[in-house]
């Protein structure tokens, strides 16, 4: 659905309308899954997740520490998690 070039580019001009950073449609664990989100400041990531079944809907929030180190939370109606994610581009 998204696509470069001169196409249609049907999620671009979805997230630009609903005036999100990042909007994506697909499968999760509980079935199809929608996704939506926001950088509110430089480095932090505000984003919800709806599923298709009962109880999949969570709240999500990332933290840039720094260049490679971000800390990660989601929050669902049925539990919660928080990590520490490391990345090296090379």
């Amino acid at each position: 659905l998204s696509g470069g070039g001169s196409g249609l580019d049907i999620l671009g001009s979805l997230r630009r309308f609903a005036g999100v950073d990042v909007l994506e449609v697909g499968a999760g664990e509980s079935g199809a899954q929608v996704k939506a989100g926001k950088y509110i400041a430089d480095g932090v990531y505000v984003g919800a997740k709806q599923g298709s079944a009962p109880g999949s809907s969570s709240v999500e929030v990332e933290v840039e520490v720094t260049p490679n180190i971000s800390v990660n939370t989601e929050s669902g109606q049925t539990d919660s998690s928080v990590g520490v994610q490391f990345k090296w581009d090379y």
